[in-house]
């Protein structure tokens, strides 16, 4: 997984359909879905591993998925938080977005 379906930000799973992984390297920018709550769910397997394993890669993969999609996705007032996290983001879709939800 972390060789072929992770986002240099930490984000996984890449189609919106089935909220899954598609093919191998297919990482696309625009249309990326990487929840917020995958990332979570990659930081819980990592952290097992590493204590599993004791290897500081695992720590790695935490850190990015910490910082660059967790907390990343999150609104300022603690609030709000967007359900995907895409690399690429046109204009004109930011006047309605159905990602972003409330606590």
């Amino acid at each position: 997984m972390a060789q072929r379906q992770l986002y240099i930000t930490g984000g996984i799973g890449s189609q919106s359909s089935g909220e899954a992984f598609s093919s191998d390297y297919d990482l696309p920018n625009d249309t990326v879905y990487a929840e917020s709550c995958a990332s979570i769910g990659l930081m819980m397997f990592a952290r097992r591993m590493l204590e599993m394993e004791g290897d500081s890669q695992y720590a790695d993969v935490m850190e990015r998925a910490l910082y660059n999609t967790v907390l990343g996705g999150m609104a300022l007032d603690g609030k709000h938080f967007f359900y995907v996290n895409p690399l690429e983001v046109h204009p004109k879709s930011l006047k309605f977005n159905p990602y972003l939800r409330s606590r």
